[in-house]
């Protein structure tokens, strides 16, 4: 039984398709790429003819099934990249890091596809033939084994023990290369013989890496899944085993993304003081994209996240120790981190105050209505209907104490219990911007938040805030 190699022109298409997609005119020259992929493709040509045969019968069947699937997820890789070829020309952000989820599950499953194979060539005897075939096709979906700051996606796939400060750096300095734009100085990180005969293919390993991990350390489990349902609803067999696959990385990466702020928040830990070096090295820097990147790779991609670490920080910060600086620094630079991308995220701070209320307008503290004030009527309410969601009136006669009349007020039961409920200010101006500011209650755990505010309801800064949410929050009731 024979067990040629016909994986390379696959897998070649697959690389050269997905590198049209990038703008690399300033880092390769293209005739040269196309010279290396010829190459490449004719040197693992002639390597595998002169393979021998496979004789043992159990091992021939699962070469020619590894031979099998590594040309069939080069294909579906391909095929898929066709079937979002819309979006990537678009540049929509979700097409993109979906096409780059997609191709680090690819090279994944072809790496251990080739180490599968390698172990059965040492079985059957032929591993001087087999290996540099290996090494070949392995160099072709590079992306995996791409180092950056001595990391690897590969690394960071395989080793249990790899520490938060080297995935921090990995994280941070990956997106930097496509901007900065220091292909060439990765490429002496990763300098091998067939970087070295290959230096443009090598280039495009590490402009895709890089955006592999933009993606994988940008993408929730929860967002891949809204991506799978958007751009690829019906998957085939083949399409599915690449989505678990990609399922599997970013379950991995969400894992490390999140353990850094955990680490970052536990001065016992003993990676604090590494993470926290690092974190305070990068923003201490004047680049501000260095510093606007640093902030995000910590895990800050959505609000809640990002309201939580603030929190936490200013709580830190509070306790006046060793540490008190460093959570002053990582406190101040969220804030600055939401003020250079307002319009993503959708979070306001004090500063926001006067689009809700007069900050200077005092509040008399025996005015304001208890969580228990809250409770007993919303009881009552439970009494009266059965509603889980109606719009009161928005003109109250001064009822909302100095809360800005909203254009509409929306009153929620979410679990239809009485204790818990949410009350929506709804405000829209003349040029047709909108904002809500968002009330949330448990009043049987004591718990009153908001939103869109970064700071807790509890500030001394967000005082009159309080007390006025309140105020509007029984009259609404009322």
């Amino acid at each position: 039984m024979e067990n040629k190699e016909s994986n390379g022109s696959p897998l070649l298409m697959g690389s050269a398709q997905f590198s049209e997609t990038y703008s690399l005119g300033d880092i390769i020259d293209p005739r040269e790429l196309k010279r290396e992929e010829n190459d490449l493709s004719t040197k693992i040509k002639v390597q595998s003819d002169r393979l021998p045969v496979v004789t043992d019968a159990k091992s021939a069947k699962r070469w020619i099934e590894l031979t099998n699937s590594t040309n069939e997820t080069a294909e579906t890789g391909v095929s898929l990249l066709e079937k979002l070829e819309h979006h990537l020309e678009r540049k929509t952000i979700n097409g993109q890091n979906f096409a780059f989820l997609i191709n680090a599950a690819g090279v994944y499953l072809l790496h251990n596809n080739v180490e599968r194979q390698k172990s059965l060539a040492e079985k059957s005897n032929f591993s001087y033939l087999y290996n540099p075939i290996a090494e070949s096709t392995q160099f072709i979906f590079g992306t995996y084994s791409c180092r950056i700051n001595g990391v690897s996606i590969k690394e960071v796939m395989s080793s249990p023990n790899l520490s938060p400060s080297s995935f921090y750096k990995f994280a941070v300095e990956s997106p930097l290369i496509r901007v900065n734009r220091t292909h060439t100085k990765v490429l002496q990180e990763n300098q091998t013989p067939l970087a070295s005969a290959y230096p443009n293919l090598a280039k495009v390993h590490i402009e895709e890496a890089t955006g592999y991990v933009g993606a994988l350390t940008s993408t929730s489990p929860e967002r891949f899944e809204w991506q799978v349902s958007h751009f690829l609803p019906h998957p085939s067999n083949a399409e599915n085993k690449l989505i678990t696959t990609a399922r599997n990385i970013i379950k991995r990466f969400d894992t490390l993304n999140q353990n850094l702020l955990s680490t970052l928040f536990n001065p016992n830990s003993s990676e604090f003081l590494p993470l926290k070096e690092t974190v305070e090295d990068y923003l201490g820097q004047q680049d501000q994209r260095l510093k606007t990147t640093a902030i995000f790779q910590l895990g800050l991609h959505d609000y809640e996240n990002i309201v939580k670490a603030y929190r936490k920080a200013k709580e830190l910060a509070q306790q006046n120790n060793a540490y008190s600086p460093f959570y002053n620094l990582l406190q101040s630079s969220i804030t600055q981190y939401i003020e250079e991308v307002p319009q993503e995220i959708g979070i306001l701070t004090s500063d926001d105050l006067p689009l809700f209320i007069d900050p200077d307008k005092a509040i008399k503290d025996e005015t304001v209505p208890t969580l228990e004030d809250l409770r007993k009527i919303t009881g009552s309410i439970f009494q009266r209907t059965s509603q889980r969601e109606y719009e009161p009136e928005t003109e109250r006669d001064g009822e909302l104490a100095n809360i800005t009349t909203p254009n509409s007020i929306r009153v929620e039961f979410p679990k239809g219990h009485p204790n818990i409920f949410n009350i929506y200010f709804y405000y829209e101006n003349e040029q047709g911007e909108s904002t809500t500011l968002e009330l949330n209650f448990d009043t049987k755990k004591s718990v009153f938040d908001w939103k869109p505010f970064i700071e807790d309801t509890r500030d001394p800064e967000m005082a009159n805030l309080r007390k006025a949410s309140l105020i509007a929050t029984y009259s609404v009731l009322s």
